[in-house]
């Protein structure tokens, strides 16, 4: 080979390696988490090899970071595939908290087209510590949307602090926070406790000193269930004002 053909093969060899480091891949396929309790279902059905590496691709295009969990729910008959979220890796980590990024994946999965985050919060239950391993959770550890604060008076809304977070999902994880309950709708107190341990967060919102904590399952518009917890916050701690199961 002639030298300027051979500067020339060098030349383009490092341009495409170069092109090829655009976006960081994860170094194994992300795991995946099937509503309602982690494995393919009949409603949920097993992403495909194919399926999998076309939702890693996509999001490669929204970011450089890998997607370290991927989110799968259920579908109506004959309705394809459910909503997958991907789940950025986390761009914040403690031994009780990850906060990142995660997107609701298209069915087209264009990929020219960007676009934006919503951000994850997953808090550990109070009795385990997260570790550097990205691995599936369980139903009670699943991440969750951000919680938002709205002022009662003008509505105005905020993001909720992580420490925040992190004292009202724990004290709703704490059985002796029901310890003055009872049920209704037919449930046990215990069985009532034992749902809310094994269900994961899936919206917390603060308004004034009340709280509204819904830990269940959201599938689509009017397709939902779980427990639903309110909160009041007093001069002594946090305290439960009413609990019951919701379904939409």
């Amino acid at each position: 080979m002639q030298a300027g053909m051979l500067r020339w093969f060098v030349l383009a060899v490092g341009t495409l390696a170069v092109a090829s480091c655009g976006h960081r891949a994860p170094a194994r396929q992300p795991p995946v988490f099937y509503d309602d309790r982690g494995d393919p279902s009949e409603e949920a059905t097993a992403l495909s090899e194919r399926e999998l590496r076309e939702i890693t691709v996509w999001a490669a295009i929204q970011t450089r970071d890998p997607v370290w969990l991927v989110r799968v729910k259920p579908s109506e008959a004959g309705e394809g595939r459910g909503v997958v979220i991907a789940h950025i890796v986390p761009d914040e980590m403690t031994p009780r908290i990850r906060v990142g990024r995660a997107y609701s994946v298209p069915k087209s999965k264009k990929r020219t087209a960007i676009y934006s985050p919503a951000k994850y919060i997953q808090i550990s239950m109070p009795d385990h510590t997260f570790t550097k391993e990205l691995v599936k959770p369980s139903p009670s550890e699943l991440p969750f949307d951000w919680p938002r604060v709205y002022d009662p008076n003008t509505r105005e809304e905020s993001r909720m602090s992580k420490e925040e977070v992190l004292a009202i999902v724990d004290f709703v994880h704490q059985p002796s926070s029901y310890k003055e309950l009872t049920a209704s709708q037919g449930a046990s107190a215990d069985n009532m406790v034992q749902e809310i341990l094994h269900s994961p967060i899936f919206q917390i919102e603060r308004s004034g000193s009340q709280i509204e904590v819904q830990l269940g399952f959201m599938h689509g518009l009017m397709w939902g269930y779980g427990v639903e917890v309110t909160l009041e916050y007093t001069p002594i701690g946090y305290k439960v004002k009413t609990w019951g199961s919701w379904i939409s």
